[in-house]
């Protein structure tokens, strides 16, 4: 199942930064979509991902040790998938 993920801009960079380029987790990271929020009010822009349950969970382990903060935030990507079975978030 695909789910969709959002995560802050710095929290992204600093998980980004400590996983190995050649690795698919790296990859998945890297197809995320920047999307700037200025346009409705918001003073930022966000980074949605879109990937596999699994790879959701691994990103998770992973942001566990490295950044709690977006940890939380892929957490609450996985918790909305899971309240919405058989459907994409995306």
């Amino acid at each position: 199942m695909k789910i969709q993920i959002e995560i802050f801009p710095e929290y992204y960079d600093r998980l980004l930064s400590q996983i190995p380029t050649q690795s698919t987790m790296y990859a998945v990271l890297k197809n995320g979509l920047i999307i700037d929020h200025s346009d409705v009010g918001w003073q930022r822009k966000m980074i949605y991902i879109l990937c596999e349950m699994e790879q959701a969970k691994s990103i998770l382990q992973v942001a566990d040790k490295i950044c709690l903060p977006a940890a939380a935030q892929i957490a609450a990507g996985i918790n909305a998938a899971n309240r919405s079975p058989g459907r994409s978030q995306w």
